[in-house]
């Protein structure tokens, strides 16, 4: 009636061990990543919203959130923000904020036009 599962049925030892150190390796990349873009206070922050979003989506976020905008973004997703609040990130996440990071890495993302800009 039972049957047990023999041992030809089970996956060859090479390819789990590829898939175990393929899935450890995007982990690692994941961790790494995420500590270089997490939010510094002080810093700016880039704030991204649903990509098929209007302009003004990512900056009704940051002011929902009580932000103050520095900048706007090349495409109508990204817009940027001074991080001066601890509770900002969170409170952009809540208005809508699909990320939140720092904005060092996106700083080639800032729309031209609004780089010398000083906020709202």
């Amino acid at each position: 009636m039972f049957r047990i599962m023999s041992q030809a049925s089970s996956p060859p030892r090479g390819r789990s061990s590829f898939a175990v150190v393929a899935l450890f390796s995007l982990l690692l990349l994941a961790v790494t990543g995420g500590a270089a873009t997490a939010p510094r206070p002080g810093q700016d922050l880039a704030v991204i919203v649903a990509p098929w979003s209007e302009r003004p989506d990512a900056l009704i976020a940051i002011s929902h959130a009580g932000g103050r905008m520095t900048g706007a973004g090349r495409w109508s997703f990204i817009a940027f923000a001074a991080y001066d609040d601890a509770q900002l990130v969170s409170q952009l996440y809540a208005s809508g904020a699909w990320l939140v990071i720092d904005a060092g890495g996106l700083a080639a993302c800032q729309s031209p036009s609004s780089s010398s800009y000083s906020g709202v």
